[in-house]
Order: structure tokens, then C-alpha cells, then sequence
């Protein structure tokens, strides 16, 4: 049985690397598995600015109760294999299309990859269509990946989003992801310290993701470039631990 998982995404420098690191520590004595995610590679879906290589690895070095994550849009296994070399992190979210066929090339490269592929939950069409066409998706990677993260998929700002939209989606989606899912499933979209809890009661998932649900906003105008609250984060790790643990 694997220990549940709470995941923090979009840290956008080593120092707040290290106080999401620190944060953990209420979660990790509780057992959690503890994971940042780090928004990586060259997209046009990547809002936040992409670390430095050598801050990645000397970073993952220093942490005491987290792991990092790479958050992708990689659909090559050659781009996986790459940054796996570059950065020494072996846990990648796959986070764009990618087919099935070019994460088994990755994985014969690198056999110890961990690897968590996005199911978007489509919000802008009926809830029965948009719970077919993720169940679909699950099918067709559940074999060749560690685990699924859910997320919602909707357009802000004229922009097609498939995360970190700070929108929910139908948690009954999520649900039946979960229960048909023979992988672990982490849910995202929308999460924050107010309903994480309602969320895990009403999904029962492997783990959680947060990104935009425990930002501050007048840390920046530009919504890519805010920090995590202290706070908040302090509020979503102690609520999820509790619900999960």
C-alpha cells in the first residue's frame, strides 16, 4: 500500500523550494508522501519561469521531507529522457498529449521513472460526456504509468487551460476516475485549505495537488509569478494530512 501523496505545485525558486520543503514536516510525520512540483520545459502552456538545471538537482539535495516533481508538456520520449539527465529527477508529470507508445520508449531508457499522466476533466460540456472521454484517456495509459492526476480543463482569459486554473470541476468526475482507475489517482483542480477536505471525503484518491488554491495574490499582479502563501499552505498541508493520514 502506498503512503498517501500531497503535492505542491509551481514553486518558482529555490527559496521557496525550501520553505515548501519545510512546511512538509506536519505531513511527513504523519506519512505522507510528499512531492513539489516544478513547471519544466520549453511550452507554450508553461505560464512560470523555468528553474535552472543546476538548481534543481542542488535543491533536491538539500530537501528533508519533500521530493521534487517536473511538470511537463513533454510529447517525446527523447524530451523525458533529457531532462531526466539534466535535472536528476526520475518523477515526471506528464501534463500535455503524449502517446502511449512514446512513454514505453522512455521507460526502456529508464526503467526506474516515475510517471503521473494528467487526466483534464473538460468542464465546458456536459458532465456525463466530459466523465466518457476521461475514463477513455485513463484506459489507454493506465498500463504505462505510476499514477494519474486529475485536473480541470476550461478556457481563462480566452486561453485553453488544462491546470492550475484555480477552478473546480465536478468531484463525482474525479470519483468515478478513482474508482475505476487500477493505478493511484492524485485530484487537482481548485484545491485549497477550504474544501481539500471535502474533496478527499467526496473522491477517496491516492493524494492531492494544490497550485493557485494556496497562492497569495498581492504578491503579484501576474498571477504565474505569485508566491505561495505561508499560510495558506500551512492551512492545506495540516487539513489534508488530517483527512488522508
Amino acid at each position: 500500500m502506498q503512503a498517501p501523496h500531497i503535492q505542491i505545485a509551481g514553486a518558482l525558486s529555490s527559496e521557496e523550494i525550501k520553505s515548501i520543503d519545510q512546511s512538509f514536516k506536519l505531513a511527513h510525520k504523519k506519512g505522507l508522501h510528499c512531492a513539489i512540483g516544478l513547471v519544466y520545459g520549453d511550452s507554450d502552456h508553461l505560464n512560470e519561469a523555468v528553474l535552472q538545471n543546476s538548481t534543481i538537482k542542488t535543491c533536491s539535495a538539500e530537501l528533508q521531507y519533500g521530493k521534487l516533481v517536473l511538470i511537463t508538456y513533454f510529447s517525446k520520449h527523447q524530451e523525458i529522457v533529457a531532462a531526466v539527465e539534466a535535472t536528476g529527477i526520475s518523477a515526471l508529470q506528464l501534463h500535455g498529449p503524449i502517446e502511449a507508445s512514446e512513454i514505453q520508449l522512455a521507460r526502456k531508457e529508464i526503467p526506474d521513472l516515475f510517471l503521473i499522466k494528467s487526466l483534464p476533466i473538460a468542464i465546458d460540456i456536459p458532465e456525463e460526456q466530459s466523465t466518457t472521454e476521461a475514463l477513455k484517456e485513463l484506459k489507454a495509459y493506465e498500463d504505462d504509468v505510476d499514477c494519474f492526476i486529475t485536473d480541470t480543463k476550461t478556457t481563462v482569459a480566452g486561453e485553453l487551460r488544462f491546470g492550475a486554473t484555480g477552478v473546480t470541476h465536478p468531484w463525482s468526475i474525479s470519483a468515478a476516475i478513482v474508482k475505476s482507475s487500477k493505478i493511484p489517482v492524485i485530484i487537482a483542480g481548485g484545491l485549497n485549505p477550504e474544501n481539500v477536505s471535502e474533496a478527499i471525503k467526496a473522491t477517496k484518491p491516492y493524494g492531492v495537488d494544490v497550485h493557485s488554491g494556496v497562492e497569495d495574490p498581492q504578491s503579484s499582479d501576474t498571477p504565474a509569478l505569485r508566491l505561495k502563501c505561508k499560510l495558506r499552505l500551512e492551512a492545506f498541508i495540516k487539513n489534508t494530512s488530517n483527512s488522508l493520514s
